[in-house]
Parts: structure tokens; C-alpha cells; sequence
């Protein structure tokens, strides 16, 4: 395994770690001076690799993704409390949609690449191995907000 995907892998670990080191009201919890929570974040790096991998790429997402969305695309915030369900799904889909992005990485699935610009980073997108190193400055940017909305739940 590249060693780009080795790291992809590990971060996906050490967030769903992270999750798993907190009850549901926890990570349900946006604590003062933050506009979202736990949930919302890895929900919201779940979400948005399926659009920098697949979309971008032309390839079929799954229908969860979609679904995802309105709760966790850019922009939005948590609304309400996500359920078990909710919660049990995105640690699920943390690991097992890296495991199968890997695969199809490997498998030469991502041929071709519809060039995109991040709004948010200012950063443009023209092919999957941009994609992937975008990405680990995404999740690393997410991440570094989990860890400190953790600390905040002290």
C-alpha cells in the first residue's frame, strides 16, 4: 500500500477512535464557541470524500452518501440530536468506505477527473492523486477541530 493510503487509513482510525471514546450526548454536543460537534465533523469528512473521490471522478456514489448531505455537507451545522443509528453508521462507513476506496484506488477504478476548486481552501483538484492528498489536508483540518471540541467537552 502507498504509504499516502497507509496515513488516508490511519486518520480514518484515530477518528473513529475518537468517536468511540465518547457517549452519544457527547458527540451530539457542540460546546461554546464551536458551530458544530464530533458527529457533525466525521460525518461531514464521510460525506465529502465520496464527492472529491467518486463525484469528481465520475463514479457512482453510494445512496447513504446523498443522504448525508443536508445534515453534513459544507455550510450546514448539527440540527437536533443524530441518532444511534446516525452515529452507528458513519463510524461504520469511516472504515469500511477507506477500506473499499483503497480498493478500487489500487484497482485503477479513478481514470478520469472532473478538475474542481475548493471554496472554502481555494485549492484546485485536477486528478484522484490530487485528490487524495486534498483530502488528508481536509481530514487533518477536521480533525484538529474533533480533538479541540473534545477538549471542550471536559
Amino acid at each position: 500500500m502507498q504509504p499516502i493510503l497507509h496515513t488516508f487509513k490511519q486518520n480514518r482510525k484515530n477518528i473513529a477512535s475518537l468517536l468511540g471514546e465518547h457517549t452519544l450526548e457527547q458527540v451530539n454536543t457542540t460546546p461554546p464557541g464551536f458551530n458544530n460537534n464530533l458527529l457533525w465533523n466525521a460525518g461531514h469528512l464521510l460525506m465529502s470524500h465520496h464527492f472529491v473521490f467518486y463525484h469528481f471522478s465520475g463514479l457512482p456514489m453510494p445512496d447513504y452518501v446523498q443522504e448525508l448531505v443536508p445534515k453534513y455537507g459544507g455550510g450546514t451545522i448539527p440540527e437536533g440530536k443524530a441518532s444511534q443509528e446516525d452515529f452507528n453508521l458513519i463510524v461504520d462507513r469511516l472504515n469500511s468506505s477507506t477500506d473499499q476506496f483503497i480498493d478500487d484506488y489500487t484497482n485503477g477504478h479513478f481514470k478520469t477527473y472532473n478538475t474542481y476548486t475548493s471554496e472554502y481552501f481555494g485549492i484546485t483538484i485536477k486528478n484522484i492523486e490530487e485528490a487524495i492528498h486534498f483530502t488528508m489536508y481536509h481530514e487533518a483540518f477536521h480533525f484538529g477541530f474533533m480533538s479541540a471540541i473534545k477538549l471542550g467537552l471536559r
